[in-house]
C-alpha cells in the first residue's frame, strides 16, 4: 500500500487552490501542516490513508479551509444521514476535527464532522476489502 504522503500533500493544495485570490504562501503553509497532522492522526488511530483516498481527504481539508477562512459557506446535511455513520467513526471524526480545530483556531460543525467521518468509513472500508492502493 503506497501511503498518502507529504508530496501529494502538496499537489492536492496547489491543484485545489488555483486560481484563489489572496492566498499566500503561509495560507498553503498552513493546509500543508494541517494535512501533515490530520494523516498522522488517523494513522494513529489506526486508518492509514492510502494515495486514492489520501487525495479525495485532502481535497476535502483544503476545501475545507476555503469554506472557514475565504467563502464562510456551510454545508447542510440531511438529518436522517446522521445515523447511517457508525458511532465509532463520529468518535474518531471528533478526535480529528478537535485536531483541526486546534491547529486552524476554529471551531467546526456537526455537518464538517460527519464529512470527516464519511473520509474515515470510506479509508476503513478500502482497508477491509484490502482495495488499498
Amino acid at each position: 500500500m503506497e501511503n498518502f504522503n507529504n508530496n501529494l500533500i502538496d499537489e492536492v493544495i496547489k491543484e485545489r487552490s488555483a486560481g484563489w485570490q489572496d492566498f499566500s504562501q503561509e495560507n498553503e503553509k498552513q493546509i500543508c501542516k494541517l494535512g501533515e497532522r490530520v494523516f498522522a492522526a488517523c494513522s494513529e488511530l489506526g486508518i492509514p490513508f492510502d494515495k486514492t483516498a489520501g487525495i479525495t481527504f485532502m481535497t476535502h481539508l483544503t476545501t475545507l479551509y476555503e469554506r472557514l477562512f475565504r467563502t464562510h459557506e456551510v454545508i447542510e446535511i440531511e438529518a436522517e444521514l446522521y445515523d447511517q455513520i457508525d458511532e465509532d467513526l463520529m468518535d474518531l471524526s471528533s478526535k480529528i476535527s478537535q485536531l483541526i480545530e486546534l491547529l486552524l483556531n476554529c471551531k467546526l460543525d456537526r455537518s464538517e464532522c460527519f464529512l470527516i467521518a464519511t473520509h474515515l468509513g470510506s479509508m476503513r472500508e478500502r482497508i477491509n476489502q484490502n482495495l488499498n492502493d
